[in-house]
């Protein structure tokens, strides 16, 4: 490309209606887009729902059978009422690579993408997974000489979930198809780009940082009265064992702290929002940490965003053994400015809340380590009450996502086109 493109078409799965944090990057990588007068169109699948100004918006939904399969739609769209939720997967989506949308979505979202591509031609498509199978319609306009970015939120193979050991060699093979014939890879952590590149040789793989939409947390509702100003209120937001995360650790160390000094009872709380499953919901409610531990349940993004920015310090939880994560709530944490207890280690997150400074960190998977975290942490906040500071020489502006879409449009800009990949835009 020699120069910025003024049509981008940005190929998501999720959309809103969903509410769910798949949509985020994408929302508000169109906003900011929006704001440096890049045109954009969006092709998602209708299992998110549709919205009446869907036209007018430039937004394109194309049909999925998963809509239709026993109220699935509702799981995925982040629609489903109350905090549990289930964690199986239906035993037909692990036969399917690179994964079930494959059958369900692609094809008719690569037929509208050629579609689209007739009618009113964009200068670069940016497909962003998971699931995978996004990346079929970058292949698709690619053949036609589009510039295509392949955007990867999680690892393909790297560090991947053991559903389909069978067809992990399949699985790499269409990675690699991806990554050689995209213009530019994209992954949203260093992880993840570093092991693109050490086994693509030659592939144009960049970190395009996660991050914050400033948009978004203007929107926030106000939150403080449903917070005790009385006490130092920790405040989480997400999900649990939904995502390889377990809440539950953090929750039997915090009983450890409680019951070695009971008067920090009346001094914090810790207020949870989000989807849970039942042994977790069961942890939460536990009689030895009533009147500490309140569950919300599942609230809208937000309120969820409201939380964190009248909360005293906020809590993250990472998976375990998974070194790529740095969810977008992280870069909204670090947005809100407080202090941050996390339970991660050697991973994305955990590298860049050190880089950041000023919180508290512990191995999510060692209940010592994080009870004595967690008494550091209070001595620190509660005790102490010391403000947060952050390192000086942190910027977090390069986290927002008007920045990170200007980053996108200098790799835009920067890129040359091989000719049997069609000219440049």
């Amino acid at each position: 490309m020699a120069e910025a493109p003024a049509h981008v078409l940005l190929v998501s799965y999720l959309f809103p209606p969903s509410d769910v944090s798949a949509v985020r990057r994408v929302v508000a990588l169109r906003r900011a887009l929006h704001d440096l007068d890049v045109r954009t169109t969006v092709l998602t699948s209708r299992v998110s729902g549709v919205l009446p100004d869907d036209a007018a918006n430039a937004i394109v939904r194309t049909g999925d059978l998963r809509a239709h399969a026993d109220g699935q739609h509702r799981v995925v769209a982040g629609l489903a009422d109350g905090a549990v939720t289930r964690t199986g997967r239906r035993w037909w989506t692990r036969a399917i690579v690179p994964d079930a949308t494959a059958a369900t979505w692609a094809p008719g979202a690569i037929h509208a993408a050629l579609r689209i591509a007739e009618r009113d031609r964009p200068d670069l498509v940016f497909t962003t997974s998971p699931p995978e199978s996004v990346h079929l319609v970058g292949l698709a306009l690619q053949r036609r000489g589009i510039p295509w970015f392949a955007d990867l939120r999680d690892g393909w193979t790297f560090e991947p979930p053991t559903l389909r050991p069978y067809a992990r060699n399949l699985d790499r093979m269409l990675e690699g198809v991806v990554v050689r014939r995209a213009t530019c890879v994209t992954a949203v952590t260093e992880p993840i780009a570093a092991d693109l590149t050490r086994r693509y040789p030659g592939a144009r793989v960049v970190h395009l940082t996660n991050g914050f939409d400033p948009v978004a947390l203007a929107q926030a509702t106000d939150e403080c009265a449903t917070l005790d100003s009385s006490r130092f209120s920790l405040v989480y937001t997400g999900t649990g064992g939904l995502d390889g995360k377990d809440p539950r650790r953090f929750l039997r160390a915090l009983d450890r702290v409680l019951s070695a000094d009971p008067s920090l009872r009346e001094r914090i709380e810790l207020v949870v929002a989000g989807s849970f499953t039942e042994p977790e919901t069961a942890a939460m409610r536990a009689p030895a940490l009533a009147g500490v531990v309140r569950l919300l349940g599942r609230v809208e993004h937000p309120r969820a965003l409201g939380l964190q920015q009248a909360a005293d310090g906020l809590l993250l939880v990472t998976s375990v053994g998974v070194t790529q994560v740095a969810t977008a709530k992280l870069y909204e944490y670090l947005a809100a400015r407080k202090p941050i207890l996390a339970l991660a280690h050697a991973n994305a997150a955990a590298a860049l809340l050190e880089r950041s400074g000023g919180h508290e960190l512990a191995p999510p998977d060692d209940e010592a380590a994080i009870a004595r975290a967690l008494r550091a942490y209070v001595e620190r906040r509660v005790v102490r009450g010391e403000p947060y500071a952050p390192s000086p020489d942190f910027d977090l502006n390069a986290y927002s996502f008007p920045r990170i879409a200007e980053r996108l449009l200098e790799l835009c800009a920067g890129t040359s086109v091989p000719e049997t990949l069609g000219a440049p835009c």
